[in-house]
């Protein structure tokens, strides 16, 4: 149902109870109709591009539902909505692309997420307490400020099973990251920085592309 210019969700989809995935996005939708919540089967649910969307009204539906994906990029979100622990089925939450600033400390310490995406948002700072997401096993973090501080960085260290990781923009790589004993890809491309720190052997794919200060000599 993407790009088809609704202002609501059509009666007539709630017939289809075995459906799994709904994809909502590009549409003028404003509030998400309670009935989803009928859908019982439904796992995946996507609402990019929904600049009109009541996001708190949207929130207290989307908490009833047993979702294990949610995607509202590009959508002018200002916060993380911190009511998403609610969604205990939530494996993997994908908010690209809007104002987001910081990550609420109730999503770190009581989510169990496997995958999360906040590229190219305004985030400027980690908390401490990230190294609870033990579940963690897909983060994209690019293109936010807080990869302009190394320190900062060194708490994506903590994440224990971290596989894949993306920090494209990034000033530097820290070589903390050789901790992580299940890291298998980074990605760092259009960054500034001008050396790749040693330990990080185990890596099965590394994108550095746009990365024009690095000293590829020394990889």
């Amino acid at each position: 149902l993407s790009q088809r210019n609704l202002k609501y969700i059509p009666d007539k989809i709630y017939k289809y109870y075995n459906l799994e995935e709904l994809d909502l996005s590009n549409n003028q939708i404003s509030t998400l109709d309670p009935k989803l919540i009928n859908l019982k089967k439904l796992k995946k649910l996507k609402l990019n591009f929904c600049g009109e969307l009541n996001i708190e009204q949207a929130i207290n539906v989307i908490t009833q539902l047993s979702i294990e994906e949610l995607e509202i990029n590009n959508s002018i979100l200002a916060h993380l909505p911190p009511e998403l622990i609610y969604c205990t089925n939530l494996k993997k939450l994908s908010l690209r692309n809007n104002y987001i600033y910081e990550i609420p400390e109730d999503i770190v310490i009581h989510s169990r997420l496997t995958g999360l995406d906040l590229a190219n948002n305004r985030i400027d700072s980690l908390p401490e307490s990230i190294s609870a997401m033990k579940w963690l096993i897909e983060f994209d973090i690019s293109n936010n400020p807080c990869l302009n501080n190394i320190e900062i960085c060194k708490r994506i260290s903590t994440i224990e099973n971290l596989e894949h990781l993306k920090m494209d923009g990034a000033v530097n790589l820290t070589g903390e990251l050789s901790v992580l004993p299940k890291l298998t890809t980074i990605s760092i491309e259009n960054s500034e920085i001008r050396s790749f720190p040693e330990g990080l052997t185990t890596l099965r794919s590394l994108e550095l592309s746009g990365c024009d200060k690095l000293n590829y000599d020394e990889l």
